[in-house]
């Protein structure tokens, strides 16, 4: 649902509600970049940092997208093998779920922080009521429970500050609809394949309607209800959580 215009900047709001509420600062690391607007939203703000992503496509956009802002480096690698860098915040925006060994990458962004950094995650939640075929066709490997990513954060050397859900109600109703709405597509290729290419896979696109949703001024209003409904954690279909490096 990322790729989701208007959810997007809801996200990237988020981001920027955590960083000014917990005066946190760069370096940063943007782990599995895809198009780079992430990266793209930090650098604006002169912030320095890197962007990974394992694969080319996605190094070579985010690159060409970065050009202008010399003090975000693009890498073509993974969260393990930069392991002389540190920061103060590393991120992963819907990117844990495609990772088949989550803790190891969590474990990795511990050793690579700064004493008392931070770590901004999203990921799709509640899989006994939220899986759907749209989490196939991205490639994802699981959804997470809100007990269970805690769990997860804790053993991987992080605590938890803040875990809101970020969908709930109105972009939570908007792809329950959808994907009734839309007859699932043919999934095909591998799950790292898939995986791969969702952040250029545009499986939410029903034409005039998604042209129409996708005006970001019409969601404004939505954007103050989503944040009422933040603290019920059950309801929902995607979690922003905070932790800190313990």
């Amino acid at each position: 649902m990322a790729n989701f215009i208007p959810f997007k900047l809801y996200i990237l709001s988020v981001l920027d509600e955590l960083i000014q509420k917990y005066n946190i600062s760069s370096p940063f690391l943007d782990v599995g970049c895809g198009k780079g607007d992430v990266a793209l939203h930090l650098a604006k703000k002169g912030w320095r940092g890197d962007a990974i992503d394992i694969t080319p496509q996605s190094v070579e956009t985010t690159r060409k997208l970065l050009k202008p802002y010399p003090k975000v480096s693009v890498s073509q690698t993974t969260i393990g093998e930069t392991p002389n860098k540190k920061y103060n915040l590393i991120i992963f925006l819907d990117v844990l779920e495609h990772i088949p060994d989550d803790h190891s990458a969590l474990k990795a962004a511990a050793r690579m922080e700064l004493p008392g950094a931070y770590l901004i995650i999203t990921v799709p939640s509640n899989p006994d009521r939220e899986w759907r075929w749209d989490d196939e066709v991205y490639g994802h490997l699981r959804r997470y429970k809100p007990g269970d990513i805690e769990k997860l954060i804790s053993n991987s050397g992080f605590h938890v500050v803040e875990m809101w859900d970020i969908s709930n109600p109105i972009f939570w109703l908007f792809r329950r609809a959808f994907t009734a709405m839309k007859v699932q597509p043919t999934i095909v290729g591998s799950q790292l394949q898939r995986s791969q290419q969702s952040p250029y896979t545009n499986a939410w696109n029903l034409g005039w309607i998604s042209d129409l949703l996708s005006n970001t001024h019409i969601w404004k209003p939505a954007y103050r209800i989503q944040k009422r409904y933040r603290d019920n954690l059950e309801k929902g279909n995607e979690l922003a959580i905070l932790a800190q490096r313990n």
